[in-house]
């Protein structure tokens, strides 16, 4: 079986993923695509054909695919992943894939590309021996590029990655040629240097197949390289894949497909649509009553004076009239809703009835359950991935930690509930680390919260809270009871009862 096989899921799916990418990747990508999309008439010859090339340039694609990718997206990400590594790791969270992307927002790519086609990959990689100050980073992989793979039980054994290489030209250094090469990752026995037996268990390789510039694909491998760890050799493949739930290796359905399924529909009626309205739009002057073949020129238009010898001569303006248009528009309106529906909320009408807070919650509970599945099977991927990475280093892989955002509701917390926690908090039943935990919960405090950096700005204005009374508002006569409770006012609860 030669390296450029594919998996039997990689095969079943890949058209579809294909659909997924072109759609979130937007217009051009999806006429790029032509016929694949947009079928021809039965007036068009090819797809090179003019009148194709018109019927394609008329259409219109509706972006709902990428709102909806990026709305959902920024659900999760409005408020920052909470990462915890050791503290030599720390430097790496500030670049992750050693080209400048940091954790954030090698976190939001990976929502994304789970979101727009169901699949991604996370790969742990080292700098080769030798390296000046040799480092750790990710490598993110499109569901595209993981072109094969083995799985024995739970242990993945084998990954192969479809990479693009820049081939320069020798005789023109401007000039460059993409190559299309394959990077293996397996688990395979080594030989002992002394006896040149095989020894007990398998160890992490990694080889490179290029195209032989002989045979057209055909592929000829480079020899194995054996990674190694600063703690010694590495014996799992350092990949994990991403999925809608979870972290397996098995293809799920991608989250977004029926909507794209409609996006494209909504294209088709779109094009027909603009096609019609393109030979329709304007009206057709007729004359009867004349032969061409008299050489008279007719003039149209308000300073020209139209005359024909023949009285029996007629002339109007045929103008289009009927229903054929106004259905494909009503059709366009449907699959809007339709892909409100399946998803893309937030392409939907407000409707004009007021909603409770409560029953809005309920509503969009069922459309955001699918995106906070998503949010953990990321969340469980790069953990994963840093622990890895630690072990890889020689750190403890325990003092990993990752937590990506859940609530995707933009909810502050009402007033009548911070009461209710004050109150908890004066009685002495909550503690004051968990008051400010359910603040920051409710986004009355930020994520980024110090309580010892907050401690320290109010011993700094305790001087100014010492002078004058002040005539508090009720709102800042709740703020002092919470410093008296904390030793920082004593003359706060006084001023609040009185």
């Amino acid at each position: 079986m030669p390296i450029n096989s594919v998996h039997p899921q990689y095969k079943k799916w890949e058209g579809r993923w294909k659909r997924c990418r072109d759609a979130y990747e937007g217009e051009e990508a999806v006429k790029a695509a032509t016929v694949e999309y947009l079928p021809k008439l039965s007036s068009h010859t090819s797809r090179s054909d003019p009148k194709y090339q018109a019927y394609l340039m008329r259409a219109m694609f509706f972006g709902a695919t990428n709102r909806t990718v990026e709305g959902m997206t920024g659900l999760v990400q409005r408020k920052p992943a909470i990462i915890e590594v050791p503290a030599e790791m720390e430097p790496y969270l500030d670049d992750i894939t050693g080209t400048g992307i940091d954790i954030q927002e090698f976190i939001k790519g990976a929502l994304d590309e789970v979101l727009a086609v169901g699949r991604y990959g996370i790969q742990v990689d080292v700098d080769p021996p030798g390296t000046d100050e040799p480092r750790a980073y990710f490598i993110g992989r499109l569901a595209e590029d993981v072109s094969n793979w083995r799985v024995s039980g739970t242990e993945l054994t084998l990954v192969v990655f479809r990479e693009v290489e820049m081939v320069e030209n020798p005789d023109d250094p401007y000039e460059a040629e993409e190559k299309i090469i394959y990077r293996e990752l397996f688990l395979g026995s080594i030989a002992d240097e002394q006896t040149g037996q095989p020894l007990e268990g398998k160890v992490l390789q990694s080889r490179i197949w290029r195209e032989n510039p002989q045979k057209k694909d055909e592929y000829i491998p480079e020899a194995p390289i054996i990674a190694e760890r600063r703690t010694g050799e590495v014996d799992v493949i350092p990949f994990t894949f991403v999925g809608t739930s979870s972290t397996a290796s098995s293809v799920s359905k991608p989250p977004l497909l029926d909507l794209v399924n409609v996006n494209m529909s909504h294209y088709r009626n779109s094009a027909d649509l603009e096609h019609g309205r393109h030979f329709t739009g304007l009206p057709t002057p007729v004359i009867s009553g004349i032969d061409p073949e008299d050489g008279d020129k007719i003039l149209i238009g308000s300073e020209q004076a139209i005359t024909i010898k023949d009285p029996a001569a007629r002339a109007s303006y045929l103008e289009f009239s009927g229903q054929g248009l106004q259905s494909l528009e009503t059709a366009l309106v449907e699959k809007q809703e339709n892909m409100a529906v399946l998803g893309a909320r937030i392409l939907e009408v407000s409707k004009k009835a007021a909603e409770t807070a409560e029953t809005t919650r309920l509503n969009k509970s069922g459309d955001t359950s699918t995106m906070i599945s998503i949010a953990g099977a990321v969340e469980s991927a790069v953990t994963i991935a840093l622990q890895q990475m630690a072990v890889w280093l020689g750190h403890d892989p325990e003092q990993v930690s990752v937590e990506i955002n859940r609530d995707l509701l933009d909810s502050t917390m009402d007033p009548q509930m911070v009461t209710a926690l004050l109150k908890l908090f004066q009685e002495g039943i909550t503690s004051k680390e968990t008051l400010y935990k359910q603040l920051q919960q409710g986004e009355l405090l930020p994520d980024d919260f110090d309580p010892d950096e907050e401690q320290r700005l109010i011993e700094q204005a305790k001087p100014d809270l010492e002078g004058e009374p002040m005539d508090l508002t009720p709102q800042a006569r709740r703020l002092e009871i919470v410093r008296d409770q904390t030793g920082r006012a004593t003359g706060a609860v006084e001023t609040a009862g009185a």
